[in-house]
Order: structure tokens, then sequence, then C-alpha cells
């Protein structure tokens, strides 16, 4: 059973994506950026192995925007790194795809799955720590609440502790019992 005590606490403290839109498609876009500038740098004296850094955004994407759109960046992605590839060493873009590895290519798409799926993983474990949390302390006010009312002996110290406990409880500035 859940109070409304309960629910308006977990709906207020729950504050799981910090982040703002822009901030997260900034940082996004500046990794890729990243990918990109490297490649056009480096891809002749390193070779193939600078595309490694393709994961950077892949993972970015799936870590910052969830599962789905990490697999879209996972299949950007190797469009994008072929399509470097083909610029880079003047050959055409269908040759770059076809040259690529298709297990590489199978793997960028999977690591932009998993980073979505870890991410949702743990967003949906600080909202369940965080539901446990607002139940825990309804239910230790509760229990401070009964102690009060089976601990006092006299009415006016019951309705005063009372009154304390029912304002802590229900998070307001003040309570009055009519």
């Amino acid at each position: 059973m859940n109070s409304p005590a309960s629910q308006s606490a977990t709906i207020l403290r729950m504050k799981v994506d910090t982040q703002s839109p822009l901030v997260k498609w900034g940082i996004f876009f500046l990794l890729t950026a990243l990918y990109i500038l490297a490649v056009y740098l480096f891809e002749k004296q390193l070779g193939a192995e600078i595309h490694i850094m393709v994961f950077l955004p892949i993972v970015a994407a799936g870590w910052l925007f969830g599962g789905v759109w990490g697999l879209i960046a996972g299949a950007c992605a190797i469009l994008l790194s072929s399509f470097l590839s083909a610029f880079i060493q003047g050959i055409p873009w269908s040759a770059a795809v076809l040259q690529g590895n298709f297990l590489v290519y199978f793997f960028m798409i999977l690591t932009g799955g998993i980073s979505g799926n870890l991410r949702d993983g743990v967003q949906k474990r600080i909202q369940t720590e965080n539901t446990l949390r607002s139940r825990e302390r309804y239910l230790s006010l509760l229990n401070d609440i009964t102690h009060a009312i089976i601990a006092s002996q006299d009415f006016n110290s019951l309705m005063q502790n009372l009154v304390r406990e029912l304002a802590s409880l229900l998070e307001a500035d003040d309570c009055t019992i009519t």
C-alpha cells in the first residue's frame, strides 16, 4: 500500500536525469568531432587502429540517450568510419564499407546497445533506492509516533508530540489537531 506522503516524497526528491539535453548533445558532438579530427590527422601514421576512437561517441550516445540511441549511433558510426576511410585513402565509399571488418561493425552496434542498457539499469536502481529511502523514512516516523503515543503519560504532552511527529511525517511547516 502506498501512502500519499511516501509518494510525494519520492516524486519531490527523485532527480535521476540531471543533465540538460543541450549538454548531452554537446558531449556527443564534441566526442564525434574529436574522433573525426583524430582520424583525419593520424590515420596515415597509425592506420586503421585510430578508428577504435569511434567507440567514444557510441558509448556516450548509449549512456546519455539510452539503448535505442546507442544502437543508432553504432550504425551511424559504421557509415562515418567508412566515409572517413574512403575520404582519406581516396577510394570509393562503397569499397571502404566492404573493406571494413564486419565483426567490428557488429561490436560498434553492440556497444551502443550495451551502454544504453547499463544506463537504464543504473537509472532503475537509483529510482528504486529513492523509493526505498522514502518508505523507510515514512515507516520510521510512523514508528516514532506509535512509541510517542504508547510512552506518553499525560494527554497534553501526547498531543504536542503527535503534532510535531505528524508535521515531520507530512513534511509540513506546522500541524494542528482540532
